[in-house]
């Protein structure tokens, strides 16, 4: 499928470019102006109204939002002192499954992939509830 625009961030140059240009074994970068076997996860409203919320910076997730606070020994609890913030379909943007996940203590759930990382296992549908992605 092509891009269908020109890349607009240095992290769209960068993936956009061969093998060979990021390796820098050809003179000069070449873009690829098409994309291969990828199948995005489509999100449900939830949850891409949750992402949005997740801070554009390398490691963060569901711990950024309003609400959690992070224990001194890593577990995550309510913070009493702010009121839930819910989604427009009533739902919490911080759901309880990602305070329970891995008893309090997983930063995976709805966790932002930075440029330079890498998913280091291929799973079969890639859900934000329990994978950085």
């Amino acid at each position: 499928m092509s891009y269908g625009c020109s890349p607009k961030t240095e992290f769209q140059r960068f993936i956009r470019l061969s093998k060979d240009a990021m390796l820098g074994t050809t003179p000069g970068p070449k873009l690829i102006s098409s994309l291969y076997d990828h199948r995005p996860l489509e999100l449900n409203q939830d949850d891409y109204q949750r992402v949005c919320r997740i801070p554009k910076k390398k490691g963060a997730n569901f711990r950024d939002l309003p609400g959690v606070h992070v224990r001194p020994d890593n577990k995550v609890e309510w913070d009493p002192d702010v009121k839930r913030v819910l989604l427009p379909s009533g739902k919490p943007l911080v759901p309880d499954y990602a305070m329970t996940f891995v008893g309090g203590t997983s930063s995976k759930p709805f966790g932002r992939l930075w440029w330079d990382e890498t998913v280091p296992t291929v799973v079969t549908r890639a859900e934000p509830h329990n994978q950085v992605l």
